[in-house]
């Protein structure tokens, strides 16, 4: 039995300010994927001593990328933020902050193309703090205005060799880097299991058996519930596997995804979060006017999704019409644009428990890179302060209403465990297709099935 872990605030919740969020340098995790990208290094020939006590300087500054967005810093801990770019009528605007140490400068519109705007700023902010601004300015103006305008560069293909191993954030089921979505029935476990994703990559530990972590910081943006359903759930799995919670941090999203894209950037990118949590993909959607579709939300959201560079899970619905259907992959609720553009998807089912414990059917009903997962059977126990995942065969679940939603291969391995049998009374047993069964048994290529004399049976493996 794990060690029981005091009931503790494990969540964190954070604003557009990164100073909402203190995250312990010893409990940072040691993976960070991203750093903020180094735009340019500028160097200003100011003449200091100007008679000012509360004089500044640009000796040098520093220009990173951070999110959508830029920051540069500069001696007597000054430090210039721009957010909000856009660019309209052939000038890019932007909003910029300027503070040094805990003063707050300037926060205003500011017009990055604009001479005069640069000239006017700097005036103002000297009668402020006197210094060089407008030798601050300078520099930054012009890395703002190249970069918009200049994009991502250009490079060569096929140079390269051999593709390295994918790498993963979460083995097996999440691919670094990349989005993949876990979609299912309404109360059928998936934040639960999303939350215990959350708890493996931030903490570093094997919550689920056999699923290995590369540590990082794990952001949830929730437009379903509230911090204390996610802090709890998360003091519990820890309890489960006895550990220490990890920090996670959390925020409660209002508007869709698109529409805050660049505070979220931003605050995935300083701190170089390794996995971001979207519950729920339909709500960081938002909802649509009259004359936007489906398509085109999902579209806005995946492009939004793509600024965070970074690993992301998203938890979704299935549509109305298929919470019964029968068939082993039901349809996500909305566009068939979230299924195009996720690089890995998930089928969660959610077995009939006895109250305290429940079987989940984890189907892997899609990847761009690599091949599609075995099913995976998990049995989720809840006692008092307690959540514990184990993994099960697929084979050897109880509920039988999962049985209908495994793959055919799956269900081919239950039936084949009493003996061989023809392709033929296999296909009328599981109602396959003959074209599907032949699938199966060409990519199995041996490893759990074999025909012999015209029969089926399982590979055994001797103990």
């Amino acid at each position: 039995m794990g060690r029981q872990v005091p009931p503790a605030t494990m969540t964190e919740p954070w604003t557009e300010s990164p100073e909402a969020v203190d995250l312990l340098e010893d409990e940072a995790p040691p993976h960070p994927v991203f750093d903020p990208e180094v735009i340019a290094e500028v160097t200003a020939e100011i003449p200091s001593g100007n008679g000012h006590h509360d004089a500044t300087s640009a000796a040098a500054g520093r220009v990173e990328r951070i999110g959508l967005g830029y920051r540069m810093r500069f001696p007597d801990d000054v430090v210039l933020r721009v957010n909000r770019i856009r660019e309209s009528g052939g000038e890019v605007t932007g909003e910029l902050d300027v503070r040094r140490g805990d003063d707050d400068l300037f926060l205003g519109r500011f017009n990055f193309s604009s001479v005069n705007a640069r000239k006017t700023t700097a005036e103002y902010l000297s009668r402020r703090v006197k210094g060089e601004w407008q030798s601050m300015l300078e520099p930054l103006c012009r890395v703002v205005l190249r970069t918009e305008r200049e994009g991502t560069g250009f490079e060569s293909l096929g140079q390269r060799g051999v593709r390295e191993p994918t790498r993963y954030r979460l083995q097996p089921p999440l691919q670094d880097g990349k989005t993949t979505i876990l979609f299912g029935p309404g109360g059928g476990g998936k934040s639960t299991l999303g939350n215990g994703i959350a708890v493996s990559v931030s903490g570093g530990y094997e919550v689920i058996p056999g699923w290995k972590p590369i540590a990082g910081p794990v952001v949830v943006l929730d437009w379903e519930d509230d911090r204390d359903t996610w802090s709890e759930r998360t003091a519990a799995i820890a309890a489960g596997i006895g550990a220490r919670p990890p920090t996670i941090f959390y925020r409660q999203m209002l508007r869709p995804l698109a529409d805050d894209v660049e505070a979220v950037a931003s605050f995935v990118s300083e701190r170089r979060a390794g996995l971001v949590i979207v519950d729920s993909l339909g709500m960081a959607i938002g909802a649509l006017g009259e004359s936007s579709s489906w398509h085109e939300g999902a579209l806005r959201l995946f492009s939004a999704l793509r600024i965070l560079r970074t690993t992301v899970l998203g938890i979704d619905h299935v549509a109305g019409t298929e919470l019964d259907a029968s068939a082993p992959s039901p349809k996500m609720f909305g566009s068939v644009v979230k299924l195009n553009l996720a690089r890995s998807v998930f089928e969660l089912r959610k077995g009939r428990g006895n109250g305290t414990t429940a079987e989940l059917l984890l189907h892997h009903t899609k990847v761009n890179t690599g091949r599609r997962l075995d099913d995976i059977g998990l049995t989720v126990e809840h006692s008092p302060g307690r959540i514990q995942f184990k993994r099960v065969e697929v084979q050897d679940m109880q509920a039988p209403e999962l049985a209908s939603r495994a793959s055919l291969a799956t269900r081919m391995e239950r039936l084949l465990q009493a003996g061989p049998q023809s392709r033929a009374d296999i296909a009328k047993a599981l109602d396959a297709k003959a074209p599907d069964l032949r699938r199966v048994l060409f990519r199995d290529a041996g490893k759990r099935f074999r025909e012999v004399s015209g029969l089926v049976e399982l590979v055994r493996v001797d103990a």
